[in-house]
């Protein structure tokens, strides 16, 4: 008999808890989440980059094997040397979060 009216107990210490959990959530979800976000907006922006690359497309260049200390003599190391001139624009779309009091 006291086993079950320990059981009883705990059965409704679980419940008590669960409905406190699932209104404290249905709160949260629905009052405070709401009423913190009614003020934030969002601003779409473009960034407009613009920019000059100085290049002269002439490239020299070695090709040396590796020693054997490196990769046990496989492959090969490159060393280029090219320069060249050039423009570029990019146009990057953003979103920005404004706060309307």
């Amino acid at each position: 008999m006291k086993y079950l009216k320990k059981q009883f107990k705990n059965i409704k210490i679980f419940l008590i808890a669960f409905f406190a959990f699932i209104a404290a959530n249905y709160f949260y979800n629905n009052i405070i989440s709401k009423s913190t976000a009614s003020g934030i907006k969002f601003r779409e922006i473009e960034v407009e980059v613009k920019g000059d690359i100085n290049l002269e497309l002439i490239c020299e260049g070695e090709i040396n094997p590796n020693p054997s200390s490196k990769n046990r003599g496989l492959g090969e190391n490159t060393k280029n040397n090219c320069k060249g001139n050039g423009s570029f624009k990019a146009i990057l779309p953003q979103q920005r979060f404004i706060q309307q009091p």
